[in-house]
């Protein structure tokens, strides 16, 4: 593929988002339906929370974003790390739209212009920019912009081992109201129903998150590398009713032991197939299989987490064995 120079791809990432990307956000949503293509992204990108929901939604609604997900010759592109047709990967545009709404956040918060060194929001986001990357980063900006800009120059690539508001607050000196991260004001009356959802995106995040950070869970599985562990949370905080019902609430699984019952399913089907079963609307029949032989294996919330994960693992095992074709005599 032809290198795109910075600005170029910029334009044509900003323009996407504008159009195309935005009118498939609008037919998802019903609550965005009502904004036009420049509102949408002006709305967004200065709305952590809309954001961040945006960005999940995306995740979990992928395929409605499939025409859009192609290289410079339009074949399909599924891994985040490969080249679009823009020039740049998923991974990177997930990390321009991070230090977007840092900027305009560090703009309205400290006032200046972001691309300033000199004025208080350019000494912060070019302390920062370095390290505006990751997805779950963007709830987070708020509490950034109350740290002094040279002490975040001082932690460099350290400010993302904190991963969390507490962490911050700590950081910052303020005594912690809360382990979630601190919520925007939607700037619009009129998308309640929007920001409703959102909320409940980022509880289902947030809690995935912190279940695979437990340390009895990263005792019982293999320890995922991050780019796993946000692969994981993102279809964690997207699985379907049916999920959370027959298998979760039947077997009585609270966030730990669901985390091991997940995170060792997504392991042994992988992304694409668990997305499958497990997202929404799902596969009830097979979900609903899985509970019934873990339920025969004697699982509960109280089981061992390391053995949680030899039920599931064996029970899927032996479903992909019952599965096979016979072969002909």
């Amino acid at each position: 593929m032809k290198d795109i120079d910075h600005n170029t791809a910029v334009h044509l990432i900003t323009q996407s988002l504008k159009g195309p990307v935005a009118d498939v956000f609008r037919k998802l949503v019903p609550a965005l339906a009502k904004l036009d293509r420049e509102t949408f992204y002006e709305t967004v990108m200065g709305n952590g929370d809309l954001l961040y929901g945006c960005i999940l939604i995306f995740h979990k609604k992928r395929d409605a974003f499939a025409h859009l997900l192609v290289d410079a010759e339009n074949r399909p592109i599924r891994d985040e790390f490969v080249r679009l047709r823009c020039g740049r990967s998923t991974r990177d545009i997930v990390s321009m739209l991070v230090r977007t709404h840092a900027k305009r956040h560090f703009h309205s918060a400290l006032g200046g212009d972001p691309n300033d060194p000199t004025s208080r929001a350019g000494r912060m986001y070019h302390a920062m920019n370095e390290y505006l990357i990751h997805e779950w980063q963007i709830p987070l900006v708020r509490l950034y912009a109350r740290i002094p800009a040279d002490k975040l120059r001082r932690m460099g690539p350290a400010i993302l081992d904190i991963r969390d508001a507490a962490g911050l607050e700590r950081l910052v000196g303020a005594p912690s109201r809360s382990r979630q991260p601190m919520r925007e004001k939607p700037p619009l009356g009129a998308i309640p129903d929007l920001t409703s959802m959102m909320s409940v995106s980022l509880r289902d995040a947030d809690q995935w998150w912190d279940a695979l950070h437990d340390a009895s869970v990263r005792a019982a599985i293999p320890i995922p590398n991050e780019r796993e562990m946000r692969e994981m949370t993102s279809a964690f905080a997207a699985i379907g009713d049916a999920t959370r019902e027959t298998l979760l609430r039947a077997l009585n699984l609270s966030a730990g032991p669901g985390a091991v019952v997940l995170a060792t399913a997504y392991r042994v089907m992988g992304r694409s197939a668990f997305a499958g079963i497990f997202g929404t609307p799902g596969k009830e029949h097979a979900i609903t299989m899985l509970a019934r032989k873990l339920e025969r294996r004697k699982v509960a919330g109280s089981t061992d987490l390391k053995m949680l994960a030899r039920a599931v693992e064996g029970a899927l095992q032996a479903s992909s064995r019952n599965s096979r074709p016979t072969p002909a005599a």
